[in-house]
């Protein structure tokens, strides 16, 4: 499965994360997201339902990892 990303969707995407943990009213003044913080799990949130839309599964580990898969049928896995 060849998955496609417009720029506009991108955009938009981002239109959603800049407002998580930003420390300004700008991309400029740098992002506060720290490791188990209320903003990182918002913005692992809001990438798991865009992913989960798109037609992956996902699930959460013991420490708070998120991992998300499409299904496929190539013969490698490709793990990031």
């Amino acid at each position: 499965m060849l998955l496609t990303v417009h720029p506009q969707e991108i955009d938009e995407i981002y239109q959603t994360l800049d407002k998580i943990g930003c420390l300004g009213s700008e991309r400029s003044a740098g992002y506060l997201r720290a490791a188990y913080s209320n903003e990182e799990t918002a913005a692992m949130k809001f990438i798991e339902d865009l992913a989960k839309a798109s037609g992956a599964t996902s699930r959460w580990d013991r420490v708070g990892c998120l991992a998300m898969e499409w299904p496929g049928t190539g013969p490698e896995f490709v793990e990031t």
